[in-house]
């Protein structure tokens, strides 16, 4: 990328990401496989867990692994966590948090010079509820302990995010949330049958159902219908699944061969 480019990412409570990951990849992950829930998993994380596995990543310290170091080293001679974030830090100019993702909007907006417009978003890749499992406290502390350097990571990037929405000013961004939410709900009333998220199996449009994988069951989107051609363009990107996003991008950049949207 040029000089100057803007970089940034997103951190999630790894507790609530160790959950998600479980539904989506026990079948895909090895290690996941073995156990027949979280609870059991990181109990025994020690005898399902093998590092040299196939899609181990997913079972142990996922976000350190997707931001590029060893998601099983300890802190020691060779390797200093702290060193790390500090990396982190200085390599991006802005770190989101997935649990406060209207807030995090607002920071984007601002740093990019947007309008409010260009961050109003309806959330996408939600399992259904019944896909959803509760934790326990007891395994809540199991998997944070298993998930240190995730753990690590998020503490750190959450108080940095919320020293910014300081910075930001605690008024205006209540102020600004208010504004965001209302441009959210009125596009929902404009794009979406019922204005709310349904189970992936009642979309018809083959182009807007969402893929469910392993476990987890996504919900997805009916558009209302005799929306004008402008309405619909703008909705339909609004609520496309990311794969058929993918292809939009594809295609208008001329990246990779396109898929045509059904």
């Amino acid at each position: 990328m040029p000089n100057g480019s803007f970089y940034f990412s997103i951190v999630r409570n790894p507790v609530r990401l160790a959950e998600s990951s479980f539904a989506y990849y026990h079948s895909v992950s090895p290690a996941f496989k073995r156990a027949a829930s979280l609870g059991e998993f990181v109990l025994h994380a020690d005898s399902y867990y093998k590092r040299q596995e196939r899609n181990s990543h997913y079972t142990r310290n996922l976000m350190w692994f997707d931001f590029g170091y060893d998601n099983n080293m300890m802190d020691g001679p060779g390797f200093n966590a702290s060193t790390a974030l500090g990396e982190l830090e200085r390599t991006f100019d802005l770190i989101l948090v997935a649990e406060y993702f209207d807030e995090s909007m607002v920071l984007l907006r601002e740093a990019l010079c947007w309008e409010l417009e260009d961050v109003v978003y309806f959330r996408l890749n939600a399992r259904s509820s019944a896909s959803v499992s509760s934790l326990n406290a007891t395994t809540a502390d199991r998997v944070r302990v298993w998930n240190w350097l995730d753990w690590k990571l998020y503490c750190h990037f959450n108080a940095s995010f919320w020293q910014r929405v300081a910075t930001y000013g605690h008024e205006r961004m209540q102020q600004d949330l208010g504004r965001l939410r209302e441009l959210r709900q009125r596009l929902s009333a404009t794009c979406l049958q019922g204005g709310t998220p349904v189970e992936g199996e009642r979309v018809t449009s083959n182009a807007l159902r969402p893929d469910n994988f392993g476990k987890a069951k996504i919900l997805g989107y009916i558009l209302r219908a005799n929306l004008s051609s402008s309405a619909r363009e703008l909705c339909q990107r609004m609520v496309l699944p990311e794969r058929y996003h993918l292809h939009h991008l594809q295609k208008r950049h001329v990246c990779y061969p396109a898929v045509p949207i059904e």
